[in-house]
C-alpha cells in the first residue's frame, strides 16, 4: 500500500503477461452502484461523515441552476440518504469547510482533500472564450471587484452595478464575469449561498493554506477520481466524468499508461463488452464482498451516476437526453 497525499493505492499482483483480469458485466454494474452509494439507497443516514465519504467516493457533487423537484445537489443526496435536514449540507460546506465549490464535474461541491488539485487548476487557468463570446474582463473591473471585496467583505453579484446595455439570459454585467473569472483563477472563492445565489469573498478568507498539487498529480486525478466513482470503466466511460482536468485523448492515454506502469491501475476485460477497461486494484480485491443491490430511488439528471451517458447506455442500455441542454446541430455530447 502506498499514498501520495491524495489517494491510497494497493499495488495488486499483476495477471500473467499479456493477460488481463476478466470480470463479468453484472459485477461491473454492482461495483458501479456500490461506488456511487446507490446499491442500497436511502438506508444510511446523512451525517457530516457520510457526506464527506460520498464526495470522496464519487469525486464531486454537481450544482446546477435547473430546479424542478429540487436543486441537483440536494436531490443527489436524497437519492442516497433519504430525508435529511436541508440546512446541514450548507453548514458543512460554508461554515465547517469540509467541502468547497469549484470546477469538478463542471461547477461542483468538492471534498476539502481535493483543494491541492484545485489549486493546480487555479494556477494553470487561462481565460478562454467560454463565456459566450465575452472578452477577458478589464483590469478596471478586476481592481474594482477586488477592492470592494477587500473593504466590504462577502458580496453577491447583485451588489455590483449593472453595465449599460445588454439583456437576456447570458447578458451578464462585466463585474459578474469578473467574479467568475477570478473564481476560476483562485483569487476569489464562494463563501456561501443565499437562496442559491453565490456569495463571493477573497480566496484567502475562505481556503486554508496548503500545498499545490503537481501537474502530474492533477492529470492523474482525472483517472483516479473517475475510477473511484465508477469502479471499472473504459477510457470513453471516464471521458468528462471529471471535467477538471479536461484532457485531450493523447494525454488521457499517457495518464493511463503511467498509472498502469506503477501499479496504481490495472487493465480489465469485461465479458460481453469490447475494449479495455481499468480499475483500482483495491476495488477488484473487494469485488466478491459487495452485496446484491436492492431498493429503488429517484435519480436527478445531474447525478454523478449519469455524468457519462455513454456509460449508462453501454452498461444499462439506458439512453436519454436532457432537452434543456440539447445541442442544436448535434446530439454527440455524452456527458451531463
Amino acid at each position: 500500500m502506498i499514498s501520495n497525499g491524495f489517494y491510497v493505492y494497493w499495488l495488486a499482483p499483476m495477471p500473467k503477461k499479456n493477460s488481463k483480469y476478466s470480470i463479468d458485466l453484472e459485477s461491473v454494474r454492482r461495483l458501479w452502484l456500490h461506488r456511487q452509494g446507490l446499491a442500497n439507497p436511502r438506508e444510511r443516514k446523512l451525517t457530516k461523515k457520510t457526506f464527506v465519504e460520498h464526495l470522496e467516493c464519487t469525486g464531486a457533487l454537481q450544482m446546477d441552476t435547473i430546479n424542478v423537484v429540487d436543486r441537483a445537489h440536494y436531490l443527489t443526496l436524497w437519492s442516497r440518504f433519504g430525508v435529511y435536514n436541508r440546512s446541514l449540507p450548507d453548514q458543512w460546506i460554508y461554515l465547517d469547510r469540509v467541502a468547497y465549490e469549484y470546477w469538478g464535474h463542471v461547477s461542483s461541491i468538492l471534498p476539502a482533500s481535493r483543494l491541492p488539485l484545485s489549486r493546480r487548476a487555479m494556477l494553470e487557468y487561462k481565460y478562454k472564450d467560454i463565456y459566450w463570446g465575452r472578452p477577458e474582463p478589464s483590469q478596471t473591473s478586476v481592481r474594482r471587484v477586488l477592492r470592494r471585496l477587500r473593504s466590504e467583505g462577502p458580496l453577491e453579484s447583485g451588489d455590483f452595478e449593472k453595465s449599460p446595455g445588454g439583456s437576456g439570459w447570458w447578458s451578464w454585467k462585466e463585474d459578474k464575469y469578473t467574479l467568475e473569472f477570478l473564481w476560476s483563477k483562485g483569487e476569489v472563492a464562494i463563501s456561501g449561498r443565499r437562496h442559491f445565489r453565490r456569495v463571493y469573498d477573497l480566496a484567502e478568507r475562505v481556503y486554508p493554506s496548503g500545498r499545490t498539487a503537481t501537474t502530474a498529480e492533477y492529470e492523474d486525478s482525472w483517472l483516479l477520481t473517475g475510477l473511484s466513482g465508477n469502479g471499472i470503466a473504459s477510457e470513453k466511460h471516464l471521458d468528462n466524468y471529471i471535467t477538471a482536468p479536461r484532457l485531450p485523448a493523447p494525454d488521457r492515454r499517457k495518464v493511463i499508461a503511467r498509472n498502469i506502469k506503477v501499479g496504481r491501475v490495472v487493465e480489465v476485460e469485461v465479458k460481453g463488452l469490447d475494449g479495455t477497461f481499468y480499475a483500482l486494484p483495491e476495488h477488484l480485491e473487494g469485488l466478491g464482498r459487495i452485496p446484491q443491490p436492492r431498493g429503488t430511488t429517484l435519480i436527478c439528471p445531474f447525478d454523478s451516476f449519469l455524468w457519462q451517458r455513454r456509460r449508462a447506455k453501454d452498461l444499462l442500455n439506458f439512453h436519454y437526453r436532457i432537452e434543456t441542454t440539447r445541442l442544436r446541430q448535434s446530439e454527440s455530447s455524452d456527458t451531463t
